[in-house]
């Protein structure tokens, strides 16, 4: 049995049990990784990263709700900007998963892989990442798993593990 049989994700983990590859993320798991990877370091710059993506999106909504009611904005114009926002979110979503064939499947049987490549990202930008496909009953699915930032302390020693942990199962990786 391998030694290593699971890693940290960008929102949780991935771990290889019973034959699969099993991802166990949440919002809130994404959030104790944030906290983790720059509340909890020692340069002070992370902190201040922490601190910006905890505020950024409440002091946007705060914002919005703010100028609506002291009649800044109209609510007309409130309701179109969340409407455009919400409604570009979803055709994100929807271009994801159905038109590039990308899941959010939990579980994928390791037998069901075919490949795994791996991305490293854009410092700054995109996170590293491995895009698995397998097959399913319908054909070729896709799944990511996004991992940690290269900006957070361990970023480079998690790709370092999740690399390990799915060689060490017979997985091979595709640069």
């Amino acid at each position: 049995m391998p030694s290593t049989d699971r890693f940290e994700t960008k929102r949780g983990e991935c771990r290889i049990e019973n034959e699969e590859l099993v991802l166990d993320e949440s919002r809130l798991k994404y959030l104790e990784s944030l906290y983790s990877g720059y509340w909890q370091a020692d340069e002070w710059w992370r902190k201040i990263v922490f601190v910006g993506i905890i505020l950024a999106v409440p002091t946007g909504v705060a914002s919005i709700v703010l100028s609506a009611l002291d009649g800044s904005l109209d609510t007309r114009t409130v309701a179109v900007g969340l409407a455009v926002i919400v409604g570009l979110v979803a055709a994100l979503q929807c271009y994801q998963r159905w038109v590039r064939g990308f899941t959010s499947r939990s579980t994928i049987p390791l037998d069901a892989i075919t490949t795994v490549s791996f991305e490293r990202g854009t410092l700054g930008l995109t996170r590293p990442r491995f895009v698995v496909r397998y097959e399913t009953a319908d054909g070729e699915s896709r799944r990511y798993i996004l991992l940690p930032s290269l900006s957070m302390p361990h970023g480079e020693d998690v790709v370092a593990r999740a690399q390990r942990v799915l060689e060490d199962h017979g997985i091979e990786i595709e640069s």
